[in-house]
């Protein structure tokens, strides 16, 4: 079955003015001539649904699913277009989701099944190994399917969410209503999980929950209402279970979505006995959750404070919670529990080895990129400077506050002390702009341009809020907000994670006004 889309004619911008195009790569003529980038020559969709199926199976239970043929592309294949040539394509899903002996070929198959198209590309947009500079993300996903039966809601989930992700690429309707209809029957089977005692804190409904975030981070509309609505659940089964749901491998992605979660919506607690040594060789990079734990605590208590001001300044209120004086003395504790916290964080990064930090690429005498050793470590570092951003907002808020306590005798201690906090602010959002091009893949480790950038959905859900950070803080610059927009909106329509669309229009940062 082909879907063939339209053959390409040319570059985009080309195509765009209606102008002929001479294809020259690595840039055509009309592009080098009015001194304009070359977007290259994407090609539209063309999806072969293949008569061979595969079957993976897992050496150490034996059991088999059945899954796409490794190295094969199902969405044809092409050159990146950069100047090296070391880019794959965008529509290229060749990587293989396991060990490549563990796929075996069997007899052909006469109807051709969909299922298995979805859950290649989904496993590969989504899935992340773990390497040394890497943790993973979702990395327990294609083991933890293999195991699962075939009845269970892991699968369903993962069929919903690989139907929708195919679809966000395919724009093909059947799969959008195959998406809704499993995600449908993985809602129902994860209710009558929750209403069963004892498989209410099993590894089955934690997984299913994950994906079913992930369902909604694609999908966008479930942030509508509430920003991850299956993470309040997460958080009430992991208090309620014992150690070993959080020494499984699938928590590192759930402490990461609290960590994240708690700085861009509602102020979850995040416990700290959930944040245990994990298996990555790399110590440097791991401490750095207990520092973001620290954050987050300190996040929940600014933010009572801030409960307990709003109750001193109500008129209606006849009898306070606390005095001005004992506001003010409280305010300055916090201020000095996160001057406390930053150094701990100035601490760590003088550890970490040279390698596992960022590179610079200069133009014209002048540091304009930033280049790392992978494309996770990119991202990993942005959303340590997105860290320090938030820490340092809830100190300006402090600061502001304190200010408004003083207005009648200037306080220059308390107007410079902000004035660092801003400018600790401003240059994180600069290495954060900085970082953009490698870490979304635009630019190799050599700073060449990649024309056709790999566009890895995964990446797209590790930058989404980071980016939304940069795009709607106050004290960024208009070309830093310019291209954090840009990038947010390559996640929602290339990548196909619609949740990047959704926090660029209706997220509201508890953090307003200093993100916007």
């Amino acid at each position: 079955m082909v879907y063939p889309g339209r053959l390409s004619r040319g570059c985009s911008r080309c195509k765009q003015r209606k102008l002929k195009c001479d294809e020259t790569k690595p840039s055509c003529t009309r592009c080098l001539k009015y001194g304009k980038p070359c977007p290259g020559y994407e090609k539209n969709l063309v999806i072969r649904q293949e008569g061979t199926k595969f079957q993976v199976q897992d050496p150490s239970s034996g059991t088999v699913a059945v899954l796409p043929k490794p190295g094969r592309s199902h969405r044809g294949s092409s050159s990146s277009g950069s100047s090296s040539g070391s880019s794959s394509g965008s529509g290229s899903y060749s990587q293989p989701i396991l060990d490549p002996n563990d796929f075996i070929s069997t007899s052909l198959d006469v109807i051709p099944s969909w299922d298995s198209e979805a859950l290649g590309y989904f496993m590969h947009q989504y899935v992340l190994p773990e390497a040394n500079d890497c943790s993973g993300y979702l990395h327990f996903l294609p083991k933890t399917y293999l195991e699962s039966p075939e009845s269970s809601c892991i699968r369903v989930a993962v069929k919903a969410s690989a139907y929708l992700s195919l679809y966000r690429y395919s724009k093909t309707k059947e799969h959008e209503i195959q998406a809704h209809t499993w995600h449908h029957h993985a809602i129902r089977g994860l209710l009558e999980q929750l209403r069963s005692g004892h498989e209410a804190t099993s590894e089955e409904t934690v997984v299913t929950m994950i994906l079913l975030s992930i369902f909604d981070d694609i999908d966008g509309r479930g942030g509508h209402q509430k920003i991850n609505p299956h993470l309040n659940g997460l958080i009430h089964i992991l208090q309620r279970s014992n150690q070993s749901l959080i020494n499984a491998p699938f928590f590192s992605w759930v402490r990461q979505q609290l960590i994240i979660k708690s700085f861009t919506a509602d102020y979850h607690i995040v416990d700290p006995s959930w944040v245990t040594p994990s298996a990555n060789p790399n110590p440097h990079l791991d401490n750095f959750r207990v520092v973001a734990v620290r954050v987050n605590q300190f996040m929940t208590s600014g933010r009572q404070l801030l409960a307990k001001l709003k109750q001193v300044n109500d008129p209606a209120n006849k009898e306070p919670l606390m005095s001005p004086a004992e506001l003010k003395a409280q305010l300055l504790a916090v201020i000095q529990e996160a001057k406390s916290i930053q150094h701990e964080i100035d601490e760590w990064i003088s550890t970490i080895p040279r390698s596992d930090k960022w590179g610079t690429m200069c133009k014209d005498g002048k540091p304009s990129v930033y280049i790392f050793s992978s494309r996770y470590l990119g991202c990993y570092w942005i959303n340590v400077f997105t860290t320090v951003i938030i820490l340092q907002g809830s100190v300006i808020a402090c600061y502001d506050i304190l200010l408004t306590m003083t207005r009648s005798s200037v306080d220059l201690n308390l107007i410079m002390d902000k004035s660092k906090s801003g400018s600790e602010a401003k240059t994180m959002l600069t290495h954060i702009h900085k970082s953009i091009p490698f870490s979304m893949g635009n630019i190799d480790q050599e700073g060449t341009r990649i024309f056709r950038p790999e566009s890895r959905s995964a990446y797209g859900c590790l930058l989404v809020w980071p980016l939304a950070v940069l795009a709607r803080c106050r004290l960024s610059g208009d070309v830093e907000v310019r291209d954090a927009r840009a990038a947010l909106e390559v996640i929602s329509s290339t990548m196909g994670v619609d949740l990047a669309h959704w926090v660029l229009n209706e997220w509201r940062s508890p953090l307003y006004p200093f993100i916007q």
